[in-house]
């Protein structure tokens, strides 16, 4: 039989059979699937916004699987810390609410990098609390967000490698804290922690794989939720409320009576100060700490 141009072997061997409506049908679909399996361009097509922070779950909700496999570095792909420096805040509850990422330390003006090598989805100023905002889409799927920069130095639908500087660090969207880069990573809006692939003291990935589990994610509400903390979320996705913001005042107004804390593990003089509302400066003066003295996992601190 002759092989006909353009035409898979698998095609070719049915080129005698065209007649047959079931035969051509199956191997469209088949070809439909292959197509699918080798081709990476619907990360960058499917559920892609320029303006939208969450497009996989407004105004639908995200379809998430029981566990997910994910490719991190190969020979083709390297990984960047976004920025060196201590981290203020770790990913988890923080002041009644979620939260969704890293806190890390840097001055106003420092260079903020690409974690990973990505396309540009979302650069601009979000009203919802991040502040300036990049959001990169990587080729495994995954998101990475740098929120509270000073100035964005990217722009969307641009390809970036990982160790790009894409903006420098501040703290827009929360002028009552210090500077400081929050960063998250995302799958289909769903938030985890980075640590769970990151080792932030040897500022590498643990592995070259991650596999990601549905309940290591933080569920990302639709707009159908009713109870108020849902609705705030809601909001916050959509960038008409500033809701780290509003969650940082009320916790600080809750707190606001109590007169000593105990140092967690992962917390720093900085962090701690941010929660109550007070300065690092205020709380050494406070407890009679040095600034070259360190805190440790129990200490009592007086916060009046």
């Amino acid at each position: 039989m002759a092989f006909t141009p353009g035409l898979s072997a698998m095609e070719a061997a049915l080129v005698d059979y065209t007649d047959s409506t079931d035969i051509k049908n199956k191997v469209q679909q088949e070809k439909e699937v292959s197509e699918c399996l080798f081709d990476t361009a619907h990360v960058y097509t499917g559920f892609w916004s320029n303006t939208n922070l969450f497009p996989y779950t407004y105004p639908g909700k995200a379809n998430i699987p029981d566990s997910v496999y994910f490719v991190m570095c190969d020979s083709e792909t390297e990984f960047c810390v976004p920025r060196n420096g201590g981290i203020n805040s770790l990913y988890g509850p923080r002041w009644g609410a979620m939260h969704k990422g890293l806190d890390i330390h840097l001055s106003k003006g420092d260079a903020v990098k690409a974690a990973l090598p990505g396309k540009v989805r979302y650069a601009q100023f979000n009203t919802g609390g991040y502040g300036n905002l990049v959001v990169l889409r990587h080729p495994n799927g995954l998101e990475t967000y740098y929120a509270h920069l000073t100035d964005i130095k990217v722009k969307v639908n641009q390809w970036v490698d990982a160790g790009k500087i894409i903006g420098t660090g501040g703290n827009t969207g929360v002028e009552w804290s210090g500077d400081h880069l929050h960063f998250e990573m995302r799958y289909r809006d769903h938030a985890f922690d980075p640590l769970l692939i990151i080792d932030w003291p040897k500022k590498q990935l643990k592995a070259d794989t991650l596999v990601l589990y549905k309940k290591n994610m933080h569920e990302a509400v639709s707009s159908s939720a009713g109870s108020a903390a849902l609705k705030k979320e809601m909001m916050e996705a959509s960038g008409s409320n500033s809701g780290e913001t509003a969650s940082a005042s009320s916790a600080t107004i809750s707190q606001s009576s109590q007169r000593y804390h105990v140092v967690q593990y992962g917390e720093t003089l900085y962090s701690i100060a941010r929660q109550y509302g007070k300065s690092s400066l205020e709380l050494r003066t406070l407890n009679r700490i040095g600034t070259d003295c360190k805190i440790t996992v129990g200490q009592r601190l007086k916060l009046c």
